[in-house]
């Protein structure tokens, strides 16, 4: 069954009309985004606020992965 269920999903994603991002100008944007962020609050024009403040992760409205990847971006700009 979860195979029939997988086939059929990859079956629906590959009949989409994706534009892809051949020259990697999003990864770059977000890229650029991010340096932009880390360097303002290098040089304290931006203040960071404690992950504490927003209470636990799972309480978050965005994806576990997204969540996950910016709190190990966190910790690895923070030396932690």
């Amino acid at each position: 069954m979860d195979l029939k269920r997988s086939a059929l999903g990859g079956a629906l994603i590959e009949s989409l009309d994706l534009e892809v991002d051949e020259a990697g100008d999003v990864e770059a944007a977000w890229s650029a985004g991010i340096a932009r962020r880390l360097e303002r609050v290098d040089a304290g024009v931006a203040k960071t606020i404690r992950l504490s403040r927003f209470g636990t992760t799972s309480s978050w409205p965005l994806p576990t992965a997204i969540v996950d990847a910016c709190v190990a971006m966190a910790k690895l700009h923070s030396g932690g």
